[in-house]
């Protein structure tokens, strides 16, 4: 199955979720909870800011599901290390559960669109606000339409 291709914010919130994966997967005594809220919501509050938020979520998802699905079926046979199992089984456990997170939230964004007026999604100029708010407060000037 082919990866889907990621844009270049997509692909920043991938090699973060990454680091987190691989810090956690060598950090035995690492308290995952505080690390993955961080990442989640700050990811979520870019998806929200952007308007292909809740489809770059899903595309993130997937992308860590199949990196999820590469590590564990990497054959090890005599690792190197005594532990690389148990660590590879770390990483897995992380980019799954962040793959579940994102797909959580990509609902929450996609009805957090849905559900906002189009009006609040407008820009500046297209709601109509003609006073101009860097004029002088005694001498508002009007947009011409």
């Amino acid at each position: 199955m082919a990866s889907p291709r990621l844009t270049g914010l997509e692909f920043q919130w991938f090699t973060q979720s990454q680091l987190l994966a691989t810090s956690y997967q060598q950090s035995w005594r690492m308290d995952l909870e505080p690390s993955l809220s961080t990442l989640v919501s700050s990811i979520t509050e870019d998806a929200r800011a952007n308007l292909t938020g809740p489809q770059s979520l899903q595309r993130l998802a997937i992308r860590l599901e199949q990196s999820a699905n590469e590590t564990a079926a990497v054959d090890f046979g005599a690792p190197p290390r005594a532990n690389h199992r148990f660590e590879a089984d770390r990483r897995i456990t992380v980019l799954r559960c962040l793959a579940a997170k994102f797909v959580n939230a990509a609902g929450e964004v996609e009805a957090l669109k849905r559900d906002a007026p189009a009006e609040a999604n407008a820009l500046p100029n297209q709601r109509g606000d003609c006073l101009d708010d860097f004029a002088p407060a005694h001498s508002p000037t009007i947009c011409q339409s």
